[in-house]
């Protein structure tokens, strides 16, 4: 009885290190968690995966928590389609590495991503290697196909494995014309956004989106709190409307493939509570918290005004010139000469004909030019800014004037005297009459 229990103990423990050793084996193998993905997706391999060698050839695994303390960051050195892979990274304290593969992905043909990664013990100062060979991982081509579903006459939708395949926009009825209706919901079964469009004639499209988070935009506004969607921008025949759920006080933004961000131009539709651009090409959003890009409304689509530099009327360099119904400036031709350095004011500088006008000639707004400066191109100064000056220059000018129309009247009155006293001499002449007086004055005349 001993013996045969013995033996049944004996082929447990044999069968347990069967199990245990094909577990390991299986462990072994499994170096990429998942193996095959796609575009969007991460990737995470265990510490347990990273050796270190020695001289002896005896190898140490990482297998263990990482510490930014001790340890460097991963440096990935890639032998194929290393560029399918947006980043590789890891947090204090983790216990695996993190592989993001790019969104934007959209093959076919499944291709194999080969290299090794490297983490550093500074410490220790050992170098821990990760090799990813054939088949370790796959980004998964999409190249099988699935009918879109008919909901109702010309009403169709997405089929559920999405996903994984591209979809036919055809049903299994042969029904190919109408409108379609994309819900995309994420794991948990949040809803995401929603397409709505024509099709007619439409090619096969991958319509499969991820959330994977785009470094480039974290690391560079680390105080946001922001969560991405992104398609590998799938382009339709015809444009439809596409409503992206999320708050009434959050941001949306698109981004291009070089990770800068763009407004969308949508608008927002408060009875679902979403966002509603118009587009045909579903691509890559985020969706933030706070303000990323200055702008004027909760979706982010008023595109800033520019610099009122840039679109008010710059000032001009001189002073306009007045109207022709306005008197001529100081410098017009017809002014007198000034009798000072500083030019006389413009109701000083008029022609005489219209000084005797009954109506006085309007006062010119261009300021005066003195030493030949360029006009002040700010706000007229004041007519007051000069009183002394001024009074000083009108009292110049009317003794100017008295002085030149004094000699007038005795002179007239001279040519009067004058006048009267050859009548005079004319008439008395005359009525003396004397042949001697006529000849002496024929005489004076010859």
């Amino acid at each position: 009885m001993k013996r045969i229990l013995a033996m049944m103990t004996a082929a447990l423990i044999v069968a347990s290190m069967m199990a245990v050793t094909a577990f390991a084996a299986d462990d072994e193998g499994t170096v990429c968690d998942p193996s095959e993905v796609h575009g969007g997706e991460k990737v995470t391999i265990d510490t347990y995966y990273f050796v270190y060698t020695d001289k002896d050839g005896t190898e140490y695994r990482l297998d263990d928590s990482l510490d930014v303390d001790y340890y460097s960051k991963v440096t990935p050195t890639w032998k194929k389609n290393g560029s399918m892979v947006e980043q590789v990274y890891y947090n204090d304290g983790d216990s695996y590495v993190t592989l993001v593969i790019k969104a934007g992905i959209n093959t076919s043909v499944s291709k194999n991503i080969i290299g090794q990664l490297k983490i550093r013990d500074t410490e220790a100062r050992r170098n821990y290697v990760c090799k990813i060979e054939e088949g370790d991982l796959v980004v998964k081509g999409i190249d099988e196909k699935e009918n879109m579903y008919e909901d109702g006459d010309k009403e169709f939708s997405l089929p559920w494995d999405y996903q994984t395949k591209k979809v036919r926009f055809v049903t299994d009825d042969g029904a190919k014309y109408g409108t379609f209706t994309a819900e995309f919901d994420n794991d948990e079964g949040d809803h995401i956004a929603k397409f709505v469009t024509k099709v007619v004639d439409q090619s096969a499209l991958y319509l499969g989106f991820n959330e994977t988070e785009n470094i480039a935009l974290m690391k560079k506004f680390p105080d946001a709190n922001m969560r991405f969607i992104n398609w590998t921008r799938p382009k339709f025949e015809l444009k439809g409307k596409l409503s992206i759920y999320m708050e009434s006080d959050e941001y949306i933004y698109g981004i291009n493939t070089d990770d800068t961000l763009y407004r969308l131009g949508g608008t927002w539709d408060s009875d679902n509570d979403a966002y509603v651009i118009s587009t045909d090409t579903l691509g890559s959003y985020v969706i933030s918290d706070t303000q990323l890009v200055k702008t004027g409304s909760s979706g982010g689509t008023t595109t800033t005004p520019p610099p009122a530099s840039s679109t008010a009327p710059k000032p001009s360099s001189t002073t306009p010139k007045p109207s022709s119904s306005v008197a001529p400036p100081p410098s017009s031709s017809v002014a007198p000469p000034p009798s000072s350095s500083v030019a006389p004011p413009p109701s000083s500088s008029q022609p005489a004909l219209e000084s005797s006008s009954s109506e006085p000639a309007p006062e010119s707004s261009e300021p005066p030019d003195v030493g030949g400066a360029a006009p002040d191109p700010g706000p007229s100064r004041p007519a007051s800014t000069t009183p002394d000056d001024d009074d000083d220059e009108d009292e110049d000018d009317e003794d100017e004037d008295e002085k030149k129309g004094f000699p007038i009247i005795p002179v007239l009155l001279g040519v009067l005297i004058l006048v009267v006293v050859v009548c005079t001499i004319v008439v008395l002449g005359n009525q003396g009459g004397g042949r001697q007086r006529k000849k002496r004055f024929d005489d004076w005349d010859d």
